[in-house]
């Protein structure tokens, strides 16, 4: 049985350079001799074979794990962003549902269903639920997003986020 103990390691003193100069020492094999080593491991449970097989992949798992690592340092690296962005989503739903308070239920509910469904309600569909045209449902909807428009500003003001000219 081929000893593990010889197969080489990175260490602390040696470092990942010295790892990686190590492992090149090992040949890659031709896709023939794969085949054989394979053959003579599952057949004749070869643990040379075996060895030569694994000692010959190991630039490859060095490589793979070398990438994984820096997805993984990436991945991280953005966490803050990550956070900031979820706390300024939290703020904006905050002043929303706020300045929502402006509207009158009509505008409330015509302006939720029309700009803030995922599957926005159409104008037809609204004059028929309310009995006026679908040019009043569309005048409805631009004066509240109006109003709404004006209330997030004030609201945005008011918490120090927005810029005064």
């Amino acid at each position: 049985m081929a000893n593990y103990a010889n197969l080489p390691a990175p260490t602390p003193e040696g470092g990942l350079n010295r790892y990686m100069q190590e492992i090149r020492k090992f040949p890659l094999l031709e896709p023939e001799e794969e085949y054989m080593l394979a053959k003579a491991w599952v057949e004749k449970e070869d643990t040379g074979a075996a060895h030569k097989m694994v000692t010959s992949h190991l630039r490859l798992a060095a490589k793979i794990a070398m990438q994984l690592q820096e997805w993984r340092e990436d991945e991280s690296a953005d966490q803050a962003g990550d956070y900031e962005a979820r706390d300024e989503l939290e703020v904006r739903r905050e002043m929303l549902a706020e300045a929502l308070d402006v509207l009158n239920d009509r505008e409330k509910d015509i302006l939720t269903q029309r700009r803030l469904s995922d599957q926005p309600v159409t104008l037809e569909d609204l004059s028929t639920e309310y009995g006026v045209s679908r040019e009043r449902i569309r005048q409805i909807e631009v004066r509240a997003f109006e109003k709404l428009q004006k209330k997030m500003r004030e609201i945005a003001k008011a918490k120090g986020l927005l810029a005064t000219a």
